[in-house]
Parts: C-alpha cells; structure tokens; sequence
C-alpha cells in the first residue's frame, strides 16, 4: 500500500538543463532510498519499498519516490505522511527544537519514554542515517546547486551547499563497538520490532522482595529469533536466564545494545 511520494528534484544542474552525472546521479538517489527506508524501519517499525515511475520531467533534472509499506497492514496513512515529513524536516534542517518537536510528539504516542529517551531515539536515528544522509546531498556543489524534496501536499525541504556541510559534519563523531557476554532474564518482547527489555540474572535471582530491578532494552540481530520456538521465546515464556552475546554500539547520543547469539 502506497503511504506517499516525493518528488526530488535537482536544481541547476551542471551538466546543463537535463543532465547530471549518472553515477553520481544513482549515489544520491541510493542515498535517498536509505534515509525513506531507514525512516520507515526506526521510526514507524514498518518494512517500506521506494520506488520510481521514472518518469523525468522538464524543467530540471527530477524524479519521483514512491514510498509503500510491505505489510497489508498498513499504519494510520496520514499518521505514516505526517511522520515521514517531520523526520525529513529533521534530518535535514538544523536540528532545533521545532524541527524535534513532530518526531517527539510521535514518539510520545507510540512510547512511554522520558523525555531524554525520546531526544536519545532521535540522535540515535540520525545516527544511522549519516552514510544515507552524506550520500543524498554530496551532489550538491558539484553536480546541481541543490535538491528539493517535494511532496504531494505542497510541503517542501530544500537543501543546499549550508544542508550538504551541516550533514557533513554533523556525522563526523565516531562510533565505537564492543562485545559482552550477558546472562539476562526477559521481562518484554517484541517478535515484529525484533526488540526485548530484560533484567541482568543475577539481579533477577537475588533480588530483595519488592526491590525494583533495572530494566535493559535491546534489539536482537540473531537470525534464529525468526526460527518458531527459538531459545529466546522459551526463555521468556518459561522466565528461565539465558546467555547471550552482545554488541554494544557506543556514542555521544548513548549506547545501544544488539542481541547477536545465543551462547
């Protein structure tokens, strides 16, 4: 089911009126492809294909993103709309509080999160984005003067050179990867979003009556999670401890946890 599409639309290209650099070209458009799909997959926890009619239009160079949800059912469209526009808005402007502000409230419907949850979501998205997000504008200042994403309803991002250097350097910082073996006990999961919350066992098993116990939340990478009856579900089912290897992916924004085995 179709949610929305985008027109993008290269302006002033260098190449003259109807040209640009093609493997530069299918670059940014690649680039594009990654930042609708990640926005899909972090934000809505929709699995969403782009597509194109390909049909290139006068004027300048342009072309159209066709953005569908691979499930039949499909979210609130224009819920779905709303939120795409805002994460662009975000991803793409200067990151002040009014560009947060959609995303936040969107989280806050879907989440019971504390406020410094939501804003950490959003680093984290944005984060993920960054290789997506360089590749989308890097045309800019050498193959067009810049891009404009436009939608159905008449909203439109506009990026240029200032977009192109403030994408640039905001992905600059790094993000280091560790490894942990944990034994955890499961008190959440979430078979769709493949994400669990879950209790350090040794707090589990000597915990003092009515003792409030740290929740940790991760998301599981292990291909045998979508195997039916996986050690995972039976160890929640039966709230029994189960060892597992995890990635730990540290930055400013914080650290989030991947559970990749069993162990």
């Amino acid at each position: 089911m179709d949610i929305c599409e985008y027109r993008i639309r290269y302006l002033e290209p260098a190449a003259g009126e109807h040209r640009i650099a093609l493997v530069e070209f299918c670059k940014s458009l690649q680039g594009f492809a990654g930042v609708f799909t990640a926005i899909g997959s972090e934000l809505l926890h929709q699995k969403i294909t782009v597509e194109t009619d390909a049909r290139l239009k006068p004027g300048s160079v342009e072309i159209s993103s066709i953005i569908s949800s691979a499930l039949q059912a499909a979210p609130d469209l224009e819920a779905a709309r709303q939120l795409f526009a805002a994460a662009l808005r975000y991803l793409y402007g200067k990151g002040e509080k009014t560009d947060m502000e959609p995303l936040l409230d969107y989280l806050k419907s879907r989440d019971e999160l504390d406020a410094q949850k939501y804003t950490d979501t959003l680093r984290v998205f944005e984060k993920a984005l960054s290789k997506s997000a360089r590749a989308s504008v890097a045309v800019i200042g050498s193959q067009c003067q810049g891009i404009e994403i436009d939608a159905d309803n008449g909203q439109i991002v506009k990026l240029d050179r200032e977009t192109k250097s403030r994408i640039f350097s905001r992905n600059d910082e790094t993000v280091t990867t560790e490894e942990q073996e944990l034994e955890i006990v499961f008190c959440e999961m979430d078979l769709e979003k493949k994400s669990c919350k879950y209790y350090l066992a040794d707090d589990y098993q000597f915990r003092e009556d009515d003792a409030e116990l740290a929740v940790h939340r991760a998301g599981i990478r292990d291909p045998d999670f979508d195997v039916p009856g996986n050690a995972y579900i039976s160890a929640f089912s039966e709230q029994k401890p189960l060892r597992v290897s995890v990635k730990i992916q540290k930055s400013s924004a914080g650290s989030r946890y991947f559970i990749m085995d069993t162990l």
